[in-house]
């Protein structure tokens, strides 16, 4: 009888490891699906800004981020915002597709010194770059930012987002 009970622990032990290798597995096919898709629709693209906006709208839903935005080149002084990508209940962000690289703060950092950023909100707000955001622009939290890279090997673009939905923070 105790001998029993014992298989039947272990039993129990077994399945439930079990159960969590297949829901973490499903998880894994889920995700490499997802970038498959992603990269068969950014390969698809045959513009530079439908190009950025399939990778911002990729980024955001695979980082779970309510807002993104990316950007490529320079216009008389500023950064050209070549595409953003917001959640539905997301609010927009005011007009204008260009901010001004002067103020570029935290964002101007990542394109100068950095080819990645991950930073928490906390990190964000206390950045020496950080001056704040223009009147109307939608609460960011926290940010996730990549460079992108032009044929000469210098950084001339972005691609970032914020705003993890259930007010997480991103993880590496």
């Amino acid at each position: 009888m105790e001998q029993e009970q014992e298989t039947d622990a272990r039993v129990r032990v077994l399945e439930e490891r079990l159960q969590r290798l297949e829901a973490e597995h499903a998880r894994q096919s889920a995700r490499q699906e997802e970038l498959f898709a992603c990269s068969q629709a950014v390969l698809a693209e045959r513009t530079v800004e439908g190009l950025l906006q399939r990778i911002v709208d990729a980024a955001r839903d695979l980082t779970g981020a309510r807002v993104g935005t990316s950007g490529h080149g320079y216009r008389e002084g500023s950064f050209v915002v070549g595409a953003s990508s917001r959640a539905d209940d997301a609010p927009p962000c005011p007009e204008g597709d260009v901010f001004c690289v002067e103020r570029g703060g935290v964002y101007l950092d990542l394109i100068q010194h950095r080819a990645t950023l991950r930073v928490t909100d906390e990190e964000m707000r206390a950045h020496p770059a950080w001056w704040g955001l223009p009147e109307g622009h939608t609460m960011l939290r926290g940010l996730l930012g990549a460079q992108l890279v032009g044929g000469d090997g210098q950084a001339n673009g972005l691609i970032m987002v914020s705003d993890k939905e259930g007010d997480g923070e991103f993880t590496d």
